[in-house]
């Protein structure tokens, strides 16, 4: 229970991820529309706009399939982080003594 607060950190770190990556350009996908369009977000992109147009449509489905992938990522990365601290740790006071009465008896 002492580590849910790190998995917890995990998940608005996923939000802001997920909303700066918005604000760029997905290269590496291209719109089944034959008309021009513009889309943002990565790995998933959530945000179309119309080049004729200059207003942007956010698809929320997107946005929440988006979040869940960096929400994994970050739980993923808070997990492996959380296992290496726990074995670089120092034992505290308590630990050390009852290891030493166990070696005495």
């Amino acid at each position: 229970m002492k580590n849910v607060h790190k998995f917890l950190g995990a998940l608005p770190l996923a939000a802001l991820i997920a909303l700066i990556s918005g604000l760029f350009p997905t290269p590496h996908v291209k719109g089944p529309i034959p008309v021009d369009v513009a889309l943002w977000g990565t790995p998933l992109p959530w945000v179309t706009m119309v080049i004729p147009t200059r207003f942007k449509i956010i698809h929320w489905g997107s946005f929440v399939a988006d979040l869940g992938f960096w929400a994994a990522i970050c739980l993923i990365v808070a997990g492996v982080l959380v296992v290496a601290r726990g074995r670089n740790r120092r034992p505290d006071e308590k630990e050390v003594m009852e290891a030493r009465r166990r070696m005495i008896d």
